[in-house]
């Protein structure tokens, strides 16, 4: 025995006009809500940019042992702790140790230098090619979290370039 209820099949629901508004309407709030996603993204990755770019400064400045610096350095450190994400903040912490000299590498070379084994011009040359090495590696992972392409980008084309510009 079936039940049939007069009006269900032909209603307002099944109304073409209906239809249509429906899937307006959805079409609208999932285009809405993409563009909200992508706003906020987009917010975020400016506000990574700005996070980013004044802790190179600041990281930059940090070489000069400036007690100014090192205070910024520490503030510029703490805004990134907000916004960068963990890769950024781990070769950020790696590279402040590097500058304190209290990297793996850095210490190995303090060592190569207090045992003889390299002449001090040998240990500053070998001690300011880690620091830019570390330093080319945070910017490319900052470049990535950014989703910019690094293209040609990379170590050796970034010293060549700032060895012509010093």
């Amino acid at each position: 025995m079936t039940v049939v209820i007069e009006g269900a099949s032909s209603g307002i629901w099944n109304s073409p006009i209906i239809s249509a508004l429906i899937a307006a309407l959805i079409s609208v709030i999932g285009t809405y809500l993409l563009n909200k996603k992508m706003m906020s993204d987009e917010a975020i990755k400016n506000k990574k940019r700005m996070c980013y770019s004044d802790f190179l400064a600041e990281f930059t400045a940090r070489i000069t042992n400036n007690e100014k610096d090192k205070k910024d350095l520490i503030y510029a450190y703490e805004i990134m702790k907000l916004w960068a994400s963990e890769n950024v903040l781990i070769l950020i912490v790696d590279a402040l140790e590097t500058i304190k000299g209290e990297s793996i590498e850095v210490l190995k070379i303090k060592k190569e230098y207090d045992d003889g084994v390299i002449a001090e011009e040998q240990y500053k040359e070998k001690l300011e090619n880690i620091k830019l090495e570390k330093y080319h590696k945070v910017v490319e992972v900052m470049r990535k979290d950014l989703g910019v392409n690094t293209g040609e980008i990379n170590d050796k084309t970034i010293s060549e370039t700032v060895s012509k510009i010093v």
